[in-house]
């Protein structure tokens, strides 16, 4: 290999980095090459020094979590702009679902079923108003006629069980 390509693995060579094979290539191409050898050997006297000067640095209290709280807000933020463009995106998809209903052949069907349903919802109402409390017994009566027919069925289904299980 040419000394270029040697001296952009040599800072990897010092700190371990490198692939078994790489590292084969690397102190191959050492033992015959005095440039590249001083190259490691300057590689190596400035990450001692580096180890050196910073083995007493203390990081100021709190960086930690002043850093996870960082990274944390910044997540947010991502977050709260992937909603963003979802809401957009569905309120998009929405308006063009209610615009094709409105427009369409489709949605005349759409809203005539709709002009009836509030037709009847306010026919009941006015039903219900014109009965006064009458329709408040009636419905009473219905539950209690429903509740009865129901475990009545109940009663009879648990008899059927019974009798298969006895046969």
């Amino acid at each position: 290999m040419k000394c270029g390509s040697i001296q952009e693995l040599l800072s990897g060579y010092v700190d371990g980095e490198l692939s078994a094979t790489e590292r084969v290539l690397v102190e191959a191409h050492l033992t015959q090459c005095t440039d590249c050898q001083n190259q490691l050997a300057e590689i190596k006297k400035m990450t001692n020094l580096l180890r050196t000067s910073f083995e007493n640095v203390v990081a100021p209290l709190g960086l930690e979590e002043r850093i996870a709280q960082a990274i944390e807000a910044s997540h947010q933020g991502v977050q709260a702009r992937r909603l963003t463009v979802l809401y957009l995106v569905f309120a998009l998809l929405g308006g063009g679902v209610i615009t094709v209903l409105v427009v369409s052949p489709f949605g005349m069907i759409v809203r005539a079923l709709f002009r009836l349903t509030v037709t009847v919802v306010r026919g009941g109402i006015y039903m219900l108003n014109s009965m006064g409390h009458l329709w408040l017994a009636v419905l009473v009566v219905f539950c209690i006629l429903l509740a009865g027919s129901s475990l009545v069925a109940l009663f009879r289904l648990h008899r059927a069980t019974q009798s298969e299980v006895v046969s």
